[in-house]
């Protein structure tokens, strides 16, 4: 009874770490997001077509929990649990993914990540 005590704390503990460590990731990630969107610019510049229509380009992440197992082990783990909070971190690092690259092509564009990832 005391080893699966044990060892039902210390995966807790493990988890426990393992979201802090994702916590302190997107923090990070959100930091480097409004340092760019502020040396951008603060105004984002609308992409109209000919009709005058801004046009929007979308992407889905179909597998999120893959990616996130690409980075950490852990991730992939314990991914089921915290799903939510994986596919944050996800969508994030797109996001800053997207930016760099888009900025290496010298590509004036407004990048954001709208709704609940």
């Amino acid at each position: 009874m005391i080893f699966l005590t044990v060892i039902s704390l210390l995966v807790s503990v493990g988890l426990l770490a393992w979201v802090l460590k994702l916590r302190a990731r997107l923090a990070i990630l959100e930091k480097q997001s409004s340092a760019l969107a502020s040396r951008l610019g603060s105004t984002p510049v609308a992409m109209r077509d000919t009709a005058g229509k801004p046009m929007l380009l979308t992407i889905e992440i179909l597998n999120p929990v893959e990616l996130a197992r690409k980075e950490s082990w852990f991730a992939g783990a314990f991914g089921s649990l915290t799903p939510t909070l994986l596919r944050r971190i996800v969508y994030a690092r797109t996001l800053t993914i997207m930016q760099d690259q888009l900025l290496q092509f010298d590509v004036k564009a407004d990048v954001q990540l709208f709704g609940d990832a």
